[in-house]
Protein backbone atom coordinates (compact mmCIF):
# COMPACT_ATOMS: atom_id res chain seq x y z
CA UNK A 1 0.00 0.00 0.00
CA UNK A 2 2.76 2.47 0.95
CA UNK A 3 4.72 1.97 -2.27
CA UNK A 4 1.52 2.26 -4.34
CA UNK A 5 0.80 5.65 -2.73
CA UNK A 6 4.39 6.79 -3.34
CA UNK A 7 4.29 5.79 -7.01
CA UNK A 8 0.83 7.25 -7.69
CA UNK A 9 1.73 10.50 -5.92
CA UNK A 10 5.00 10.96 -7.82
CA UNK A 11 3.39 10.06 -11.16
CA UNK A 12 0.45 12.46 -10.63
CA UNK A 13 2.90 15.22 -9.74
CA UNK A 14 5.10 14.64 -12.77
CA UNK A 15 2.12 14.28 -15.11
CA UNK A 16 0.59 17.54 -13.88
CA UNK A 17 3.90 19.37 -14.40
CA UNK A 18 4.28 17.87 -17.88
CA UNK A 19 0.76 18.94 -18.88
CA UNK A 20 1.41 22.43 -17.54
CA UNK A 21 4.65 22.68 -19.55
CA UNK A 22 2.91 21.47 -22.72
CA UNK A 23 -0.02 23.89 -22.39
CA UNK A 24 1.81 26.97 -21.09
CA UNK A 25 5.08 28.70 -21.86
CA UNK A 26 7.19 29.79 -18.89
CA UNK A 27 5.43 32.57 -16.92
CA UNK A 28 2.28 32.25 -19.03
CA UNK A 29 -0.98 31.83 -17.10
CA UNK A 30 -4.59 30.72 -17.47
CA UNK A 31 -7.20 32.23 -15.16
CA UNK A 32 -9.63 29.57 -13.94
CA UNK A 33 -11.52 31.46 -11.23
CA UNK A 34 -10.91 35.20 -11.20
CA UNK A 35 -9.19 36.38 -8.99
CA UNK A 36 -8.63 33.28 -6.85
CA UNK A 37 -7.21 30.51 -9.05
CA UNK A 38 -4.77 30.60 -11.93
CA UNK A 39 -2.57 28.00 -13.57
CA UNK A 40 0.85 29.45 -14.31
CA UNK A 41 4.10 27.85 -15.46
CA UNK A 42 6.85 28.97 -13.07
CA UNK A 43 10.36 27.65 -12.56
CA UNK A 44 11.32 27.67 -8.87
CA UNK A 45 14.99 27.05 -8.15
CA UNK A 46 14.43 27.76 -4.46
CA UNK A 47 12.53 26.08 -1.67
CA UNK A 48 9.09 26.95 -0.34
CA UNK A 49 8.20 30.57 -1.09
CA UNK A 50 11.31 30.80 -3.30
CA UNK A 51 13.76 30.97 -0.39
CA UNK A 52 17.36 29.79 -0.83
CA UNK A 53 17.14 30.17 -4.59
CA UNK A 54 19.78 28.33 -6.60
CA UNK A 55 20.78 25.82 -3.91
CA UNK A 56 20.07 22.78 -6.10
CA UNK A 57 22.58 20.40 -4.49
CA UNK A 58 21.40 21.33 -0.99
CA UNK A 59 17.79 20.52 -1.92
CA UNK A 60 18.73 17.24 -3.59
CA UNK A 61 20.73 16.15 -0.51
CA UNK A 62 17.92 17.23 1.84
CA UNK A 63 15.35 15.31 -0.21
CA UNK A 64 17.50 12.16 -0.23
CA UNK A 65 18.08 12.41 3.53
CA UNK A 66 14.35 12.85 4.08
CA UNK A 67 13.62 9.75 1.95
CA UNK A 68 16.15 7.68 3.93
CA UNK A 69 14.59 8.97 7.17
CA UNK A 70 11.13 8.00 5.86
CA UNK A 71 12.35 4.48 5.12
CA UNK A 72 13.79 4.27 8.63
CA UNK A 73 10.50 5.44 10.17
CA UNK A 74 8.53 2.97 8.09
CA UNK A 75 10.72 0.00 8.92
CA UNK A 76 11.31 0.72 12.60
CA UNK A 77 8.56 2.87 14.07
CA UNK A 78 5.47 3.68 12.04
CA UNK A 79 4.42 0.38 10.50
CA UNK A 80 1.09 -0.53 12.11
CA UNK A 81 -1.19 2.40 11.32
CA UNK A 82 -2.82 2.85 7.89
CA UNK A 83 -3.04 6.66 8.22
CA UNK A 84 0.64 6.79 9.06
CA UNK A 85 1.43 4.80 5.93
CA UNK A 86 -0.71 7.18 3.88
CA UNK A 87 1.08 10.19 5.42
CA UNK A 88 4.49 8.68 4.70
CA UNK A 89 3.42 7.74 1.17
CA UNK A 90 2.16 11.23 0.34
CA UNK A 91 5.22 12.89 1.82
CA UNK A 92 7.72 10.54 0.15
CA UNK A 93 5.90 10.63 -3.20
CA UNK A 94 5.79 14.43 -3.19
CA UNK A 95 9.45 14.58 -2.24
CA UNK A 96 10.31 12.25 -5.13
CA UNK A 97 8.24 14.37 -7.53
CA UNK A 98 10.14 17.54 -6.65
CA UNK A 99 13.44 15.64 -6.49
CA UNK A 100 12.97 14.48 -10.10
CA UNK A 101 12.52 18.11 -11.18
CA UNK A 102 15.56 19.33 -9.27
CA UNK A 103 17.76 16.49 -10.46
CA UNK A 104 16.88 16.70 -14.16
CA UNK A 105 16.03 20.39 -14.61
CA UNK A 106 17.64 22.26 -11.71
CA UNK A 107 14.31 23.74 -10.66
CA UNK A 108 10.81 22.71 -9.60
CA UNK A 109 7.82 23.47 -11.80
CA UNK A 110 5.17 25.32 -9.77
CA UNK A 111 1.79 26.02 -11.36
CA UNK A 112 -1.08 26.40 -8.87
CA UNK A 113 -1.62 30.08 -8.05
CA UNK A 114 -4.24 30.82 -5.39
CA UNK A 115 -3.42 34.56 -5.41
CA UNK A 116 -3.17 34.72 -1.61
CA UNK A 117 -0.44 32.05 -1.32
CA UNK A 118 2.87 31.46 -3.14
CA UNK A 119 2.59 29.36 -6.30
CA UNK A 120 2.95 25.61 -5.64
CA UNK A 121 2.51 22.21 -7.26
CA UNK A 122 0.91 18.86 -6.45
CA UNK A 123 4.13 17.57 -4.85
CA UNK A 124 4.02 20.46 -2.37
CA UNK A 125 0.36 19.71 -1.68
CA UNK A 126 1.08 16.01 -1.11
CA UNK A 127 4.04 16.77 1.16
CA UNK A 128 1.97 19.20 3.25
CA UNK A 129 -0.97 16.80 3.55
CA UNK A 130 1.38 13.94 4.45
CA UNK A 131 3.09 15.97 7.16
CA UNK A 132 -0.26 16.99 8.64
CA UNK A 133 -1.35 13.34 8.75
CA UNK A 134 1.97 12.24 10.28
CA UNK A 135 1.95 14.93 12.96
CA UNK A 136 -1.65 14.04 13.84
CA UNK A 137 -0.84 10.35 14.09
CA UNK A 138 2.34 10.92 16.10
CA UNK A 139 0.52 13.17 18.58
CA UNK A 140 -2.54 10.91 18.94
CA UNK A 141 -0.73 7.58 19.00
CA UNK A 142 2.27 8.53 21.16
CA UNK A 143 4.97 7.20 18.82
Amino acid sequence: MLFFIIIITAVLDQLSKYITAVILDTNQEIVLIQPFLKIVNLKNSGAAFGILEGRRILFIIAALLFLFFSIYLYKNILTDNMLTKIGLGLTAGGTIGNLIDRFFYGYVVDFIDLSFWPVFNFADLFISAGIIILVREILLNNY
